[in-house]
């Protein structure tokens, strides 16, 4: 894989991270807290989203978990051309349904 291809990977991962923290509505704070770490590991977070670091594996994992977000989610993020725009209105509607 050449260089640019892996800089564009990193920065879309970089943007997904940081689009699924603040969908949560949570603070480098809170995450870094719900990931069982102390206040210091936000500037870890915020090495990822500015795709100055990639998180290991397990640090990805809790990242999501401590986002309520999962892999798919993800993955939606880094690939938005897959999206299915009726799946999408789809879901939304049963989220909508869940709330009521």
């Amino acid at each position: 894989m050449s260089l640019p291809d892996q800089e564009n990977r990193r920065q879309r991962l970089s943007k997904a991270l940081e689009v699924l923290r603040e969908r949560s509505g949570q603070s480098l704070a809170a995450t870094a807290r719900r990931m069982g770490e102390d206040p210091s590991f936000c500037s870890q977070i915020s090495l990822w989203e500015s795709g100055q670091a990639a998180p290991a594996i397990d640090e990805l994992w809790r990242f999501l978990d401590a986002v309520s977000s999962h892999f798919g989610e993800l993955d939606l993020e880094l690939n938005p051309e897959a999206r299915n725009p009726r799946l999408r209105e789809i879901a939304d509607e049963l989220d909508a349904m869940g709330d009521g």
